[in-house]
């Protein structure tokens, strides 16, 4: 037997990679467990909570 499908506005459909040191991961999964969250549940939390700044950081090396 199977699982029924999710509503389609339910499905996440999307991943989102970034990268962080040891010390960043640990304070996050601190964080995360903390509140009784996965490390997924509380990025998505915060991200609907809080005010996201998104910075770009353009290198020009001149050639």
């Amino acid at each position: 037997m199977t699982r029924p499908k999710k509503e389609e506005t339910l499905a996440k459909t999307k991943d989102v990679h970034l990268r962080m040191n040891e010390t960043e991961y640990d304070l996050l999964a601190e964080r995360a467990k903390a509140n009784s969250m996965t490390v997924s549940d509380f990025v998505r939390s915060a991200l609907d909570n809080q005010k996201v700044i998104i910075k770009l950081l353009f290198i020009f090396t001149g050639q």
